[in-house]
């Protein structure tokens, strides 16, 4: 459902943001996040809830387009957090790869 409405709009990409499963595995998680980048076709950024595994905190899907973006900060050109818990200010710098 989420996947075929991010085709249907044209997204860029798709955020999950917590309870991806409902007290489910990392593997569950992942195949979840995994059907969903198959149909919308897009780079799928996520962040782990509290019903999900403590491990998926930590996971890197074996997808590149597959982003667990929890506790991440990230530096822009300049120096400045581009991305960090709370929110996220530049996509640009997600996909640059230029984490702290």
């Amino acid at each position: 459902m989420v996947g075929r409405r991010a085709k249907e709009v044209g997204a860029d990409i798709v955020l999950v943001v917590g309870d991806i499963t409902n007290f489910g595995s990392v593997e569950e998680a992942e195949k979840i996040l995994s059907s969903i980048l198959e149909v919308a076709r897009v780079p799928i950024l996520f962040v782990p809830g509290n019903c999900d595994p403590p491990q998926l905190l930590s996971c890197s899907p074996r997808s590149q387009n597959l982003i667990n973006i929890h506790a991440k900060k990230r530096r822009g050109a300049r120096g400045r957090g581009m991305l960090r818990e709370g929110g996220i200010y530049s996509l640009k710098a997600i996909f640059r790869g230029d984490e702290e």
